[in-house]
């Protein structure tokens, strides 16, 4: 079992660098992956659970402590423009492709009932 932590952070990051090589996304905007999504997972405050969405132009970590608002807002946004793009689970340190249904209901479902803004800095 791993703490979040840098080297947490840097195991993930590798998964998620190879995923997206294998998708061959994000084509731009790619600092999304290599520099912010790092920096998100090896902060100390980093998030255990997360659902990574890869796009063809960037890419965006969902922290599962973010609001009930936030959720909702981003369900509705990627309902009308993110049919195409790629979501994923983070659990325990996995990283798991899913539809986009099962990457909300994640979210819903472990949100922390307390979850603020700013737990999705990224």
């Amino acid at each position: 079992m791993y703490q979040v932590g840098p080297d947490w952070g840097d195991m993930v990051h590798t998964k998620m660098l190879r995923e997206a090589e294998k998708v061959g996304w994000p084509t731009s905007y790619k600092t999304d992956l290599t520099q912010h999504d790092r920096a998100r997972l090896i902060d100390p405050d980093a998030p255990e659970r997360f659902v990574w969405v890869l796009r063809e132009m960037g890419t965006e970590i969902l922290d599962v402590r973010m609001s009930r608002n936030s959720i909702a807002g981003f369900r509705d946004h990627y309902a009308v423009d993110g049919k195409d793009h790629r979501y994923y689970i983070c659990s325990n340190g996995e990283l798991r492709n899913v539809s986009f249904e099962a990457a909300f209901l994640f979210l819903e479902v472990n949100n922390h009932p307390l979850g603020v803004e700013g737990h999705n800095r990224y």
